[in-house]
């Protein structure tokens, strides 16, 4: 028998730093580290499921396993939505490379 396999399907995060302070004072960079944080994981083939609300401790952030090729080009397409919906909004230049 050999060392079994642990799948990571489900996981939270909390970031410290993403406060109830820092929303109310910067929200631009509140919600642009929030952006950072789900475009690092969905790096890693992870996508946001939940942001729970900002606390005295930071904001937790849920996160699953994208599972599927398909479910990959979803969680893309809403990444791109919510950059245009942030640069809308803060007046930013947030760039996502497309695939060729």
């Amino acid at each position: 028998m050999g060392t079994p396999t642990v799948v990571v399907c489900n996981f939270i995060m909390t970031y410290p730093g993403l406060d109830r302070k820092l929303k109310d004072s910067n929200p631009e960079v509140y919600y642009f580290s929030i952006f950072g944080a789900i475009m690092r994981q969905g790096n890693k083939g992870f996508k946001h499921i939940k942001i729970y609300s900002a606390a005295k401790s930071g904001t937790k952030i849920k996160y699953g396993m994208i599972s599927s090729a398909e479910e990959a080009k979803e969680v893309k397409a809403s990444m791109l939505t919510m950059a245009k919906e942030f640069n809308e909004k803060y007046n930013t230049q947030i760039e996502i490379e497309e695939d060729k």
